[in-house]
């Protein structure tokens, strides 16, 4: 199929066929293409077709909130957004997740982030909002060395809460058990 933006540029194309089909077209620089379909109709298979004949990149969107959301989900911690390359992640907001668990309809365009993240596009850096004046409060900017001592320190206060909660849940079960016990006791004798 072939489209054309006049009547002048389709006449020319039906006169001379061989001069526009004997090389690929000359794409912009900046090409977006959406492609939708039901399963099984070959959306993907045209998709990488076209990714491997002009190089575009394929962003299958519903595949790329499937692994991120359960990249998220999978996480002891939230890990801080969007601050260091390679310590830090785009992610939704604690309550963002919450509505996703609970199954709460979401906004489609609140993933656009991480569409951008995956094809490479560095997000805007907002600088924190003014001190009002006389306000005596500690400096926000942290360097990178600050940055990554509190990652480490949040991975190690996470690995520390679930032993804690691992070494309760051995407590509470042992607790249990001994009534268990007792109880059994009472009744044989």
């Amino acid at each position: 199929m072939f489209v054309f933006s006049t009547d002048e540029n389709m006449k020319s194309f039906i006169s001379d066929p061989k001069k526009y089909l004997s090389s690929p077209p000359k794409m912009p620089r900046t090409q977006r293409l959406l492609m939708t379909g039901p399963r099984g109709i070959g959306v993907h298979t045209q998709a990488s077709r076209l990714s491997k004949l002009y190089n575009l990149k394929v962003v299958d969107y519903q595949q790329l909130v499937k692994t991120r959301l359960s990249q998220i989900l999978k996480l002891d911690h939230r890990l801080p957004n969007n601050i260091i390359p390679g310590l830090s992640m785009v992610s939704l907001s604690e309550s963002e997740l919450e509505e996703i668990k609970s199954g709460k309809p979401f906004p489609s365009w609140k993933f656009i982030p991480w569409i951008l993240d995956y094809l490479g596009y560095e997000l805007q850096k907002r600088s924190p909002p003014p001190i009002p004046e006389g306000d005596d409060q500690p400096e926000l900017e942290l360097s990178e060395e600050d940055l990554l001592n509190k990652a480490k320190e949040l991975k190690k206060k996470a690995l520390e809460d679930a032993k804690r909660a691992k070494e309760e849940e051995e407590q509470k079960r042992a607790k249990e058990e001994r009534a268990k016990r007792r109880n059994e006791a009472k009744a044989n004798g």
